[in-house]
């Protein structure tokens, strides 16, 4: 048992890794030229933990399902959920105080 949750674990990491490659790729690139005033959230979206960004990029980037992001991360889609929302708290209060700062 063990066992297989470490080899979950490293998978999701792949995951995780492989995620963040496409998130650095020239399309990334492209979309953020073309929208230059994203670099507030680029930063908020730097001070998130890999796994809330994981789940934001996954639902609005790659524009997948809570269902679809439960499997692909092997988690309940109740934790993708929650990572959702806290992730988008996270993120509003992180622009909204640089907005007045």
């Amino acid at each position: 048992m063990a066992y297989n949750i470490l080899i979950d674990r490293q998978r999701a990491r792949g995951r995780a890794s492989r995620l963040l490659e496409r998130i650095s790729s020239r399309e990334a690139t492209q979309y953020h030229d073309d929208y230059p005033s994203l670099d507030g959230f680029d930063d908020a979206l730097a001070q998130l933990s890999i796994t809330h960004r994981q789940v934001l990029i996954l639902y609005f980037v790659e524009d997948l399902s809570v269902d679809q992001i439960a499997t692909e991360l092997m988690v309940p889609s109740g934790t993708v959920k929650s990572r959702l929302s806290r992730a988008r708290a996270a993120i509003e209060e992180f622009l909204v105080r640089n907005e007045k700062s």
